[in-house]
């Protein structure tokens, strides 16, 4: 998902400090969730800063490197790469460090 303009996360904390409406009757007014008013009003709060978190990674790769660039060079897609990693990864192929 796409995260709001900071544009819309700035008119939102101006009429949250003008009292236009509570965070509820905002999220409706704005065409937002209340738990996305409460977050942008929290993070405003502490730390002042308007714009969106940056994203935090996404799933992590199953093989190692080797073995992920071996099968981009073989010329598969986006799709064909990830069935062949879960078929590597549950037959053996060597695997990417697990971090916890």
């Amino acid at each position: 998902m796409k995260a709001y303009p900071t544009d819309v996360r700035r008119q939102l904390v101006q009429a949250y400090q003008r009292r236009l409406g509570s965070q509820r009757a905002l999220a409706d007014a704005f065409g937002v969730s209340p738990s996305f008013v409460k977050k942008v009003l929290h993070r405003y709060r502490a730390t002042a800063h308007l714009t969106p978190k940056p994203p935090n990674g996404g799933q992590k790769p199953r093989l190692d490197v080797t073995t992920q660039t071996m099968l981009q060079r073989l010329g598969l897609s986006r799709h064909q790469r990830r069935s062949a990693s879960r078929w590597a990864s549950s037959h053996g192929a060597p695997t990417a460090p697990q971090q916890c």
